[in-house]
């Protein structure tokens, strides 16, 4: 059974790509829905016109990082569903395959709403200037292990779901290396910022983003 992928986007490129491209090639991966809420950077709207003909792209209202789940689409037996913000690329193919197994095993026992990647805070930059509140805040991710899971929390972040629910709650297991994703906001660097992500938080709903309102508040003139 093939497992549709959501991703949710608002004005990011090259994580997008990257993402599609990695689950085109994932295995057990079913059609690849991008659950766009209004995004205005043009690059991207570029990008969207040349791949109309080959990936599903719905242009919906901001929503925010949970409009995946308010979106008709193909659920079948499980769905995945993660903001297009990540780096994926150390990630072995046979995740969702890994994903759904947990689910299976370890979702009724352990009351989950959903398995999820793990996120790396091994390689974070020392002077980010988020590094020491993800590192503070993502290391109770690590502590309470279940052979190769974590049982920890997860909001939107590459996870996987039941097809007859939706968003649940944060209640997970994370599975654990190499199973583990880059979260790439947390490696921005602030004063150089690429054009896109300078476009992306220039237009941030603050409400919507924890990560990009923590930034903002942090680099925003004094």
């Amino acid at each position: 059974m093939r497992i549709p992928i959501y991703l949710v986007n608002r004005d990011l490129l090259s994580p997008l790509a990257g993402m599609v491209e990695y689950f085109a090639r994932c295995e057990a991966a079913g059609p690849i829905i991008v659950v766009d809420c209004d995004s205005t950077y043009p690059p991207l709207l570029d990008w969207y016109a040349r791949h109309a003909a080959d990936l599903e792209i719905r242009r919906e209202p901001n929503r925010g990082c949970r409009a995946a789940f308010q979106v008709d689409g193909p659920r079948g037996d499980f769905y995945l569903s993660s903001d297009a913000d990540l780096d994926l690329s150390g990630v072995p193919l046979d995740c969702l395959a890994r994903l759904r197994d947990g689910m299976r095993a370890y979702g009724d026992r352990f009351s989950l709403a959903k398995t999820a990647l793990s996120l790396r805070i091994d390689d974070l930059p020392e002077a980010g200037l988020l590094t020491e509140r993800v590192r503070r805040e993502q290391l109770a991710c690590w502590r309470e292990r279940i052979g190769p899971w974590f049982l920890a929390d997860t909001d939107t972040t590459a996870a996987l779901y039941r097809g007859n629910t939706g968003w649940g709650g944060y209640r997970s297991f994370r599975l654990g290396p190499p199973y583990s994703a880059r979260h790439l906001a947390w490696y921005l660097d602030p004063a150089a910022l690429p054009e896109e992500w300078s476009w992306y938080f220039g237009r941030i709903n603050p409400d919507e983003s924890l990560w990009g309102r923590t930034l903002n508040f942090l680099t925003r003139p004094q």
